[in-house]
């Protein structure tokens, strides 16, 4: 059964990234503005993102990855850095 995701969404990423992921955020930033190539986040799915609000996000993700990706992807941009 395949339910409707419900819980996940950019906010409620953007909360998640900033709560556990503000340090490597920076960093990115950081390669950013100085041109690096490589801007990828690595998302430690059992350590951190299933005990993240009881693990919501984390089923939704295995569910819909889609859907939730998408909503990953624009929480990301919302979320704030240094730079």
């Amino acid at each position: 059964m395949v339910l409707n995701t419900v819980f996940s969404c950019p906010e409620e990423w953007q909360e998640f990234f900033e709560s556990y992921y503000q340090d490597e955020i920076n960093k990115i930033a950081y390669k950013i503005q100085s041109g690096e190539k490589d801007q990828s986040l690595n998302i430690d799915f059992l350590n951190d993102l299933v005990i993240y609000r009881e693990g919501k996000l984390a089923e939704e993700l295995l569910e819909n990855p889609d859907e939730v990706l998408k909503h990953a992807q624009h929480g990301l941009l919302k979320t704030d850095n240094i730079y």
